[in-house]
C-alpha cells in the first residue's frame, strides 16, 4: 500500500481524477488471485504521469467537478422522468383497458367458447 504526500506542484484532486480515469492500467498490472489484488510498488514508480502547471491542474479539477455535478443531477432527473413515464404508462394502460366505462361489463369467454367479446360498442352508422 502506498500513500500520497501532498506537494505544492500537484493538486490532490487532480491526482484523484487522473488515477480514476487510468484505473485500468493499474488493474491490468495488479498481481494476486485473491479478492484484493496487489499493485506492486515498481508499477506505480514507473508510471509516467503528465504534470501540468498548478493553475492548469486547478482549472481541470474545476471543469471535472462541474461535469461530475451535472452528471449526477442529470442521472437524478432521468430517474425521476423514468418513474413519471412509468406512472403515466400504467395510468393510460389501466384507463384504456378498462371496458366497464362503456356501460357493459366485458363478458369473458369460457374455455372452448369461440364467441366474440361484447364490450358494449357498436359501429358508427353513416
Amino acid at each position: 500500500m502506498w500513500a500520497y504526500t501532498a506537494e505544492s506542484e500537484v493538486e490532490v484532486k487532480f491526482l484523484f481524477y487522473f488515477f480514476k480515469n487510468n484505473i485500468m492500467k493499474f488493474r491490468e498490472s495488479a498481481s494476486g488471485m485473491g479478492s484484493l489484488p496487489q499493485i506492486s510498488l515498481p508499477v506505480t514508480e514507473e508510471y509516467m504521469m503528465p504534470v501540468p502547471p498548478l493553475e492548469v491542474q486547478r482549472e481541470i479539477v474545476r471543469i471535472l467537478d462541474n461535469l461530475t455535478e451535472l452528471t449526477e443531477r442529470l442521472k437524478k432527473e432521468l430517474e425521476d422522468e423514468m418513474m413519471n413515464r412509468k406512472k403515466q404508462y400504467e395510468y393510460y394502460r389501466d384507463a384504456l383497458l378498462n371496458f366497464d366505462r362503456y356501460g357493459e361489463t366485458v363478458r369473458k369467454p369460457l374455455r372452448g367458447d369461440n364467441r366474440i367479446l361484447n364490450v358494449g360498442l357498436s359501429p358508427k352508422q353513416s
